[in-house]
Protein backbone atom coordinates (compact mmCIF):
# COMPACT_ATOMS: atom_id res chain seq x y z
CA UNK A 1 0.00 0.00 0.00
CA UNK A 2 1.94 3.09 -1.20
CA UNK A 3 2.38 6.03 1.14
CA UNK A 4 -0.73 8.19 1.27
CA UNK A 5 -2.93 5.60 -0.46
CA UNK A 6 -5.93 5.93 1.83
CA UNK A 7 -9.33 5.09 0.42
CA UNK A 8 -11.05 7.97 2.21
CA UNK A 9 -10.55 10.69 4.80
CA UNK A 10 -12.52 11.40 7.96
CA UNK A 11 -13.55 14.36 10.10
CA UNK A 12 -13.75 13.59 13.82
CA UNK A 13 -16.56 16.02 14.64
CA UNK A 14 -18.70 14.90 11.73
CA UNK A 15 -17.85 11.20 11.44
CA UNK A 16 -16.68 10.30 14.95
CA UNK A 17 -13.51 8.92 13.34
CA UNK A 18 -10.22 10.41 12.19
CA UNK A 19 -6.80 9.32 10.96
CA UNK A 20 -3.50 10.59 12.34
CA UNK A 21 -0.87 9.51 9.79
CA UNK A 22 2.64 8.74 11.04
CA UNK A 23 1.84 9.58 14.66
CA UNK A 24 4.42 7.12 16.03
CA UNK A 25 7.96 6.63 14.72
CA UNK A 26 8.57 3.49 12.66
CA UNK A 27 11.42 2.26 14.88
CA UNK A 28 9.17 2.48 17.92
CA UNK A 29 6.44 0.58 16.06
CA UNK A 30 8.84 -2.20 15.09
CA UNK A 31 9.67 -2.77 18.76
CA UNK A 32 6.02 -2.53 19.80
CA UNK A 33 5.04 -5.06 17.12
CA UNK A 34 7.23 -7.67 18.80
CA UNK A 35 5.69 -6.79 22.16
CA UNK A 36 2.17 -7.10 20.73
CA UNK A 37 2.98 -10.52 19.27
CA UNK A 38 4.01 -11.71 22.72
CA UNK A 39 0.77 -10.40 24.25
CA UNK A 40 -1.80 -11.68 21.75
CA UNK A 41 -3.41 -15.00 22.64
CA UNK A 42 -4.66 -17.81 20.41
CA UNK A 43 -7.90 -15.93 19.71
CA UNK A 44 -6.06 -13.01 18.14
CA UNK A 45 -6.65 -10.46 20.90
CA UNK A 46 -5.90 -9.97 24.57
CA UNK A 47 -6.52 -7.33 27.24
CA UNK A 48 -3.25 -5.96 28.61
CA UNK A 49 -3.49 -5.88 32.40
CA UNK A 50 0.20 -5.26 33.08
CA UNK A 51 1.31 -2.66 30.55
CA UNK A 52 4.83 -3.41 29.21
CA UNK A 53 7.50 -0.77 29.86
CA UNK A 54 7.87 0.14 26.17
CA UNK A 55 4.16 1.00 25.92
CA UNK A 56 3.89 3.00 29.15
CA UNK A 57 5.42 6.23 27.75
CA UNK A 58 2.68 6.41 25.11
CA UNK A 59 -0.17 6.33 27.65
CA UNK A 60 1.45 8.31 30.47
CA UNK A 61 -0.18 11.58 31.56
CA UNK A 62 2.01 13.49 29.10
CA UNK A 63 2.30 10.62 26.60
CA UNK A 64 1.66 10.96 22.88
CA UNK A 65 -1.54 8.90 22.77
CA UNK A 66 -2.88 10.62 25.87
CA UNK A 67 -2.26 14.02 24.30
CA UNK A 68 -4.11 12.94 21.16
CA UNK A 69 -7.09 11.65 23.14
CA UNK A 70 -7.29 14.80 25.28
CA UNK A 71 -7.17 16.99 22.20
CA UNK A 72 -9.98 15.09 20.51
CA UNK A 73 -12.22 15.09 23.59
CA UNK A 74 -11.41 18.70 24.41
CA UNK A 75 -10.49 17.89 28.02
CA UNK A 76 -8.10 15.80 30.07
CA UNK A 77 -8.35 12.10 29.23
CA UNK A 78 -6.66 9.03 30.62
CA UNK A 79 -6.22 5.43 29.46
CA UNK A 80 -8.77 3.03 30.95
CA UNK A 81 -8.25 -0.15 28.90
CA UNK A 82 -5.70 -1.54 26.46
CA UNK A 83 -6.04 -4.48 24.08
CA UNK A 84 -3.54 -6.00 21.66
CA UNK A 85 -4.93 -7.39 18.40
CA UNK A 86 -3.41 -9.39 15.59
CA UNK A 87 -5.01 -10.77 12.45
CA UNK A 88 -2.84 -13.27 10.59
CA UNK A 89 -3.00 -16.55 8.68
CA UNK A 90 -2.88 -18.38 12.01
CA UNK A 91 -5.51 -16.12 13.65
CA UNK A 92 -7.84 -14.82 10.97
CA UNK A 93 -10.99 -13.56 12.66
CA UNK A 94 -13.80 -11.10 12.13
CA UNK A 95 -16.47 -9.19 14.05
CA UNK A 96 -19.90 -8.15 12.77
CA UNK A 97 -21.33 -4.62 13.10
CA UNK A 98 -21.48 -3.57 16.76
CA UNK A 99 -20.78 -0.84 19.32
CA UNK A 100 -18.15 -1.12 22.08
CA UNK A 101 -20.30 -0.68 25.19
CA UNK A 102 -18.46 -2.61 27.92
CA UNK A 103 -16.01 -0.72 30.12
CA UNK A 104 -13.45 -2.13 32.56
CA UNK A 105 -13.96 -1.21 36.22
CA UNK A 106 -12.01 -1.81 39.41
CA UNK A 107 -14.84 -3.62 41.21
CA UNK A 108 -18.53 -4.37 40.87
CA UNK A 109 -21.11 -1.96 42.23
CA UNK A 110 -24.81 -1.88 41.35
CA UNK A 111 -25.46 1.53 39.77
CA UNK A 112 -28.50 2.53 37.71
CA UNK A 113 -27.83 2.44 33.97
CA UNK A 114 -24.92 0.01 34.23
CA UNK A 115 -25.84 -3.54 33.26
CA UNK A 116 -24.72 -6.92 31.90
CA UNK A 117 -21.78 -7.58 34.19
CA UNK A 118 -19.00 -9.92 33.06
CA UNK A 119 -15.45 -10.78 34.07
CA UNK A 120 -12.89 -10.74 31.25
CA UNK A 121 -9.24 -11.61 31.82
CA UNK A 122 -9.85 -11.27 35.57
CA UNK A 123 -11.28 -7.73 35.28
CA UNK A 124 -14.90 -6.67 35.90
CA UNK A 125 -16.66 -5.29 32.80
CA UNK A 126 -20.08 -3.69 32.54
CA UNK A 127 -22.11 -2.01 29.79
CA UNK A 128 -22.16 1.71 30.50
CA UNK A 129 -24.88 4.25 29.68
CA UNK A 130 -24.59 6.47 26.62
CA UNK A 131 -23.57 9.55 28.58
CA UNK A 132 -20.41 7.75 29.73
CA UNK A 133 -19.58 6.11 26.40
CA UNK A 134 -20.02 9.44 24.65
CA UNK A 135 -17.10 10.81 26.66
CA UNK A 136 -14.70 8.14 25.45
CA UNK A 137 -12.43 7.76 22.46
CA UNK A 138 -10.57 4.66 21.28
CA UNK A 139 -7.12 5.08 19.74
CA UNK A 140 -5.83 2.28 17.52
CA UNK A 141 -2.10 2.40 16.89
CA UNK A 142 -1.28 0.32 13.80
CA UNK A 143 2.00 -1.57 13.97
CA UNK A 144 1.68 -3.10 10.49
CA UNK A 145 0.26 -2.07 7.13
CA UNK A 146 -3.50 -2.58 6.94
CA UNK A 147 -5.05 -2.54 3.47
CA UNK A 148 -8.39 -3.61 2.06
CA UNK A 149 -7.38 -7.29 1.94
CA UNK A 150 -6.28 -7.50 5.56
CA UNK A 151 -9.63 -7.13 7.31
CA UNK A 152 -9.50 -3.42 8.18
CA UNK A 153 -11.72 -1.67 10.67
CA UNK A 154 -14.90 -0.40 8.99
CA UNK A 155 -17.02 2.36 10.49
CA UNK A 156 -20.50 3.82 10.02
CA UNK A 157 -19.83 7.53 9.78
CA UNK A 158 -21.69 9.65 12.33
CA UNK A 159 -23.31 6.64 14.01
CA UNK A 160 -22.13 7.77 17.46
CA UNK A 161 -24.88 10.40 17.42
CA UNK A 162 -27.59 7.74 17.57
CA UNK A 163 -26.71 6.62 21.11
CA UNK A 164 -26.89 3.03 22.31
CA UNK A 165 -28.44 0.81 19.67
CA UNK A 166 -30.01 -2.64 19.73
CA UNK A 167 -28.89 -5.26 17.19
CA UNK A 168 -31.87 -4.49 14.98
CA UNK A 169 -31.21 -0.74 15.25
CA UNK A 170 -27.59 -1.32 14.25
CA UNK A 171 -28.73 -3.22 11.15
CA UNK A 172 -31.05 -0.35 10.27
CA UNK A 173 -28.34 2.23 10.91
CA UNK A 174 -25.81 0.73 8.53
CA UNK A 175 -28.43 0.54 5.81
CA UNK A 176 -28.80 4.33 5.66
CA UNK A 177 -25.32 5.53 6.67
CA UNK A 178 -22.05 5.79 4.79
CA UNK A 179 -19.74 2.95 5.84
CA UNK A 180 -16.00 3.19 5.17
CA UNK A 181 -12.84 1.17 5.82
CA UNK A 182 -9.99 2.63 7.86
CA UNK A 183 -6.81 1.81 5.97
CA UNK A 184 -3.55 2.45 7.77
CA UNK A 185 0.23 2.31 7.58
CA UNK A 186 2.51 1.30 10.43
CA UNK A 187 2.68 4.23 12.86
CA UNK A 188 -0.74 5.60 11.96
CA UNK A 189 -3.37 6.12 14.66
CA UNK A 190 -7.09 5.68 14.00
CA UNK A 191 -9.30 7.50 16.52
CA UNK A 192 -12.90 6.39 17.03
CA UNK A 193 -15.45 8.10 19.26
CA UNK A 194 -17.42 6.01 21.75
CA UNK A 195 -20.68 4.46 20.41
CA UNK A 196 -19.42 4.43 16.81
CA UNK A 197 -20.86 1.41 14.97
CA UNK A 198 -18.04 -0.62 13.45
CA UNK A 199 -16.93 -4.05 12.29
CA UNK A 200 -13.85 -5.91 11.07
CA UNK A 201 -14.15 -8.77 8.60
CA UNK A 202 -11.71 -11.66 8.17
CA UNK A 203 -8.67 -10.90 6.06
CA UNK A 204 -8.79 -11.97 2.42
CA UNK A 205 -4.99 -12.11 2.32
CA UNK A 206 -3.91 -12.66 5.93
CA UNK A 207 -0.66 -11.09 7.06
CA UNK A 208 0.15 -9.63 10.46
CA UNK A 209 -2.23 -6.80 11.37
CA UNK A 210 -1.01 -5.91 14.84
CA UNK A 211 -2.83 -3.09 16.60
CA UNK A 212 -2.62 -1.57 20.06
CA UNK A 213 -6.13 -0.43 20.98
CA UNK A 214 -6.36 2.02 23.89
CA UNK A 215 -9.68 3.22 25.33
CA UNK A 216 -9.56 6.72 26.83
CA UNK A 217 -12.12 8.32 29.13
CA UNK A 218 -12.75 11.96 29.90
CA UNK A 219 -15.05 11.48 32.90
CA UNK A 220 -15.21 9.76 36.27
CA UNK A 221 -17.80 7.09 37.06
CA UNK A 222 -20.79 7.51 39.43
CA UNK A 223 -22.03 5.57 42.44
CA UNK A 224 -18.74 4.18 43.74
CA UNK A 225 -17.64 2.75 40.39
CA UNK A 226 -14.06 3.41 39.30
CA UNK A 227 -12.18 2.73 36.10
CA UNK A 228 -9.93 -0.33 36.24
CA UNK A 229 -6.24 0.66 36.43
CA UNK A 230 -4.43 0.68 33.12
Amino acid sequence: MPAGSYLCSFDFERDGVCMLPGAVDGRVCASLADTASDLVNARGGARINDVPSDILPLIAKDGLLTSIASGLLGKAAWAVRMIAFDKSAARNWGLSWHQDRAIAVAKRAEVSGFRNWTVKHGVHHVEAPAEILGQMVALRLHLDECGLDNGPLEVARGSFRRGRLSKSEIRMSISDMECSPCLAHSGDVVAMRGLTVHRSGPAKTPTHRRVLHVDYAGCTLPGGLAWAPC
